[in-house]
């Protein structure tokens, strides 16, 4: 489970770095799902996914923000 994880972590940051939203915002939603679900099942790579988690988390969001004035 943790390297199917790890593996969608790598595709949304390909996907981000691509541009292509939708598919970033999948993977991103589909590690969620992963991280969400599993909780402490996932030992000691439960930590690690959460902050990588929330990086992409962020880094989608000022993805999406409308460029500054």
């Amino acid at each position: 489970m943790v390297n199917v994880a790890v593996t969608l972590a790598n595709v949304a940051g390909t996907k981000l770095d691509l541009g292509d939203a939708t598919d970033a915002r999948l993977a991103i939603d589909a590690l969620a799902g992963i991280v969400n679900g599993a909780g402490t099942s996932l030992g000691d790579a439960e930590n690690p996914l959460r902050q990588t988690l929330a990086q992409l988390q962020l880094a989608y969001a000022q993805a999406m923000a409308p460029p500054a004035p």
